[in-house]
């Protein structure tokens, strides 16, 4: 916002462009006079203006600032009516009003809100003493009139409170890298075994193989009295591999007691599965000093949180019909961002809140499970300096084994006779901010002292 003063031309002093120092006691007349001759200013003398001694001390001085200590001395003030010539009036309010020359000036209001005018008013009234504050509404002007140095202050003073202020634009880069790993690497042996009687199984393989047995007695491959012969012959023809005896075992003792043992399968495991996911969401926005921006970059997921049946009865046909509507609510999924930066000189100060939300991947009573990171903080960086926010980190480890017990617990083992799954996760989230300034921030915090004149209350 760009406050435009059209102000009415007033006569103004010319003074030479010089310091001075002055260490003097004499007349207050006297001493005005000598001292605005060295600045080449003529002065006349109201009869009101008293003519009491004054000291005054002042080194490496203006005209500016003598002329504001010496109205403050001797309680007068400067009517200009030339260049080089100016009355001098005895400062008091009846001759304020009628000797103190008044312009006016026009300020644009077409971009301030109406509290803003409200408080133009009051400052103007209550603290620089401008009475005749006027605002046209239709046209949104400020109309001012009052004397030139009120007039001078008040545009001091707002031309630095409504200066633009600062802008940042916030860079912001998003990093989400998933990792999942699943590896099932080992030897895993046989965790049972079987005892079995080798003359009991041998018999029952002849009898459930019996016309291939007789074929073979024909055939003359065997004899029917070589009962090991005969169970050689089957297992070989593939007609055993749902006996004990179709697979690898071990024989102990004889006769009767003939028995074998079998073990079961042993398996070797090699494999591997690796996936890899990056994520990159590079946003930019452009805020205002002292305003809050959001950005959001996602979705809008519905989730049903109740519902409700609505009947409809047909007089006709004597019949009803219900449907079912559901109560829906909206979620923001995805990258949601709030700023609010603070600008100091070329420093920026960032308020931020940032906002992770994406599904699970999973449900509790028909109903998504929201998976939520959040960070809210301050910090501050010079512009083009680029802040670590915020870094997460989620690993997530599994393993499970298939052995014996025991010899699958002991170090070195757990290769070589365990077999299972071992699966990694791993989640990172890592958030880079680069402010830069684009428009430094107001120059001064206050502006610059001023000294009223003093008015005693007989002059009030």
């Amino acid at each position: 916002m760009v406050l435009a003063p059209q102000a009415e031309t007033l006569v103004t002093l010319h003074p030479r462009r010089r310091r001075i120092s002055i260490h003097m006691q004499a007349p207050a007349q006297e001493l005005i006079r000598q001292s605005f001759t060295a600045f080449g200013i003529g002065t006349l003398f109201d009869v009101s203006v008293s003519n009491e001694m004054i000291r005054i001390d002042l080194d490496d001085a203006s005209f500016s600032d003598l002329r504001r200590g010496l109205e403050m001395l001797t309680r007068t003030f400067l009517v200009p009516v030339a260049e080089d010539r100016a009355i001098v009036y005895k400062d008091t309010i009846e001759n304020r009003q009628h000797f103190d020359p008044l312009g006016y000036e026009t300020l644009n209001a077409s971009s301030l809100q109406p509290d803003q005018v409200v408080e133009i008013q009051n400052i103007a009234k209550g603290l620089l003493g401008i009475r005749n504050v006027n605002v046209e509404t239709s046209e949104k002007k400020i109309t001012l009139r009052g004397s030139e140095d009120r007039l001078l202050l008040f545009n001091e003073t707002f031309d630095e409170i409504f200066r633009p202020r600062g802008e940042v634009v916030i860079d912001v880069e998003v990093y989400q890298l998933a990792r999942s790993k699943t590896r099932n690497i080992g030897l895993q042996l046989p965790q049972e075994a079987s005892v079995f009687n080798v003359s009991a199984e041998v018999r029952k393989l002849i009898s459930d193989n019996q016309s291939v047995v007789n074929q073979a007695i024909s055939a003359g491959l065997v004899t029917s009295d070589d009962t090991l012969g005969i169970a050689v012959l089957l297992i070989e023809g593939g007609y055993a591999s749902s006996s004990p005896l179709g697979q690898g075992f071990a024989v102990f003792g004889g006769g009767i007691s003939w028995s074998g043992l079998s073990f079961g399968t042993t398996t070797l495991h090699l494999a591997l599965n690796s996936s890899d996911s990056r994520l990159v969401d590079k946003v930019q926005m452009r805020v205002k000093d002292g305003e809050k921006g959001i950005l959001r970059n996602g979705s809008r997921y519905p989730i049903a949180t109740s519902q409700y049946s609505s009947i409809v009865t047909s007089s006709q046909s004597s019949t009803s019909s219900s449907s079912t509507v559901p109560q829906v609510q909206y979620e923001d999924l995805g990258f949601t961002l709030a700023a609010t930066p603070k600008v100091h000189a070329d420093n920026v100060e960032l308020h931020l809140d940032l906002t992770f939300r994406n599904l699970s991947g999973s449900s509790l009573n028909d109903m998504p499970i929201l998976t939520n990171r959040q960070f809210i903080g301050d910090i501050a960086a010079r512009s083009g300096e680029t802040v670590a926010l915020s870094s997460s980190l989620t690993v997530q480890e599994s393993k499970a084994l298939n052995g014996i017990p025991g010899l699958s617990e002991l170090p070195g083992f757990q290769t070589a006779s365990t077999g299972g799954d071992r699966e990694k996760d791993t989640e990172e989230v890592l958030v880079l901010v680069t402010p830069h300034l684009l428009r430094p921030a107001r120059s001064v915090a206050v502006g610059a002292q001023v000294l009223l004149p003093f008015r005693s209350d007989s002059d009030e």
